[in-house]
């Protein structure tokens, strides 16, 4: 049997790292799942229940899709198309590899701005589709910022 001390410790340090991948839009959350999962594991599921890792699950899930539903909204509300969506993800993707974090806030809008700027070759309409998936695209980074932090603080309730 392991040190229940070991365990407190090593699964709060996997929750930590899943909140700091979070800063850098990659999905974390599922790190502090993984945590609740394991550590109901340990406790034979006395401490979280089963129903309570269900509905971490599901929150889990709900955080992805808040994610894109953010994106697309963004993108729908200011005309861009499923190009610049495609160039926002894009963006982002290859912003964090070549500017590092500073990259994953500029890349989304250079992203769709070029992939606009490709499919309507209009400068202003594509800079405010491509400004609109960026806004999407940051306002559901955030929105999944918030559920994964809540979701660290409740993970360490429920360890500790």
């Amino acid at each position: 049997m392991l040190d229940p001390d070991f365990v407190k410790i090593t699964l709060t340090l996997l929750c930590l790292a899943g909140v700091g991948i979070s800063f850098l839009s990659l999905p974390g959350i599922i790190l502090i799942f993984t945590s609740l999962l394991l550590y109901g594991w340990y406790t034979n599921f006395s401490e979280p229940t089963m129903n309570t890792i269900v509905i971490v699950g599901l929150i889990t899930l709900i955080s992805f899709w808040i994610d894109n539903l953010a994106i697309l909204f963004g993108a729908k509300k200011f005309g861009a198309s499923k190009f610049g969506m495609l160039g926002a993800f894009l963006g982002g993707l290859f912003g964090f590899f070549i500017l590092g974090p500073p990259g994953i806030v500029i890349g989304p809008l250079v992203g769709a701005v070029i992939a606009e700027l490709i499919v309507n070759k209009d400068f202003k309409n594509a800079f405010k589709s491509g400004f609109g998936t960026f806004l999407g695209y940051i306002f559901g980074m955030f929105l999944k910022l918030i559920i994964t932090v809540i979701m660290f603080v409740w993970a360490l309730t429920v360890i500790w």
